[in-house]
């Protein structure tokens, strides 16, 4: 269903319950990450590319908050009557970057 970019920093959550058959070793591999609140975490602790990937599509890996440092961006939504705030320095006035080429609102996994 999609191609996940996600980033070490990206906050997440996963389904506590176990939804793996249990025996098998993606049941062994997902008990190890299930834990784990960033992308970063999980990487750690065993998940793969692939399991984040399933993970997301199947509604057990949920993207809580995307990480915006180091800031790789999609598109820059430029609106002048928004102020400017400190974390803004740099950018455009009204300048917000938005991270959204992998991500619909359609996909299971996005809050």
């Amino acid at each position: 269903r999609v191609g996940l970019l996600l980033v070490d920093d990206d906050k997440v959550r996963y389904e506590q319950e176990n939804p793996k058959l249990p025996g098998c070793h993606a049941h062994k591999l997902y008990a190890s990450y299930l834990r784990a609140r960033t992308i970063r975490e999980a990487r750690a602790l065993g998940a793969r590319s692939i399991d984040f990937q399933y993970d997301f599509n199947w509604g057990y890996l949920r993207v809580v908050c995307l990480a915006t440092q180091p800031a790789k961006w999609d598109l820059e939504v430029v609106d002048d009557t928004w102020s400017k705030g400190p974390e803004q320095a740099g950018r455009a006035a009204g300048a917000v970057r938005v991270r959204v080429a992998e991500l619909i609102d359609s996909q299971p996994g996005l809050d």
